[in-house]
């Protein structure tokens, strides 16, 4: 099911076990493939679609670090009918590709994640 159309994105059995839990609250898995001013686009197992930030993540995240990165995989909420989802949660990130912002903050800024 999922697992074999998302081994191609990188999808393993390390994020199959992370996203265990998650799977039983009806979320799907998905990774962030593109982001803009607009949204995001995840590939899921059915394919690629337009995702937004639940107001939950956005909510609780300390820093833009805490929330997702082209690379990682999320659990989603998705719309059949819409063609479209909502990042529910960041799985943890395997690797990380980052630097600082500009300017004179001393935040990160995550430019890709599972590389």
């Amino acid at each position: 099911m999922a697992e074999h159309a998302l081994a191609q994105f990188g999808w393993s059995d390390l994020f199959a076990g992370l996203f265990e839990a998650q799977a039983k609250s009806g979320h799907r898995p998905g990774r962030v493939v593109f982001e803009d001013n607009l949204g995001f686009r995840v590939q899921t197992e059915s394919g690629e679609l337009f995702a937004t930030l639940s107001g939950r993540l956005r909510h609780e995240a300390a820093a833009r670090e805490d929330l997702h990165a082209v690379g990682d995989w999320v659990t989603l909420k998705i719309s059949e009918a819409e063609k479209r989802a909502v990042i529910q949660t960041v799985l943890p990130r395997r690797s990380r590709f980052a630097r600082k912002v500009a300017g004179a903050r001393t935040e990160q800024q995550i430019v890709g994640a599972n590389i």
